[in-house]
């Protein structure tokens, strides 16, 4: 099982709760896995296989691309 972990915070640095955070599954696998925020700002994303998705994104804010399984990431809303 493939797993990506990470917080979003706001530009100014404070943990954002609530938004859902998005991965977008590449190849034949597809599809999407979806995460949201706890009080801490933090998520964790899991999905089938081990592999990158191909992109990672918080709703109304920042996207990454490429993500490995085992990353952690920083989103900006």
């Amino acid at each position: 099982m493939g797993v990506v972990k990470g917080k979003v915070t706001s530009m100014q640095g404070s943990p954002v709760k609530g938004v859902t955070v998005r991965g977008v599954l590449s190849g034949i696998m597809g599809g999407t896995c979806t995460a949201v925020t706890d009080s801490e700002g933090r998520f964790v994303l899991e999905y089938p296989g081990v592999g990158s998705l191909e992109r990672v994104s918080v709703d109304g804010g920042d996207v990454e691309y490429n993500v490995r399984s085992g990353s952690s990431i920083h989103l900006f809303r």
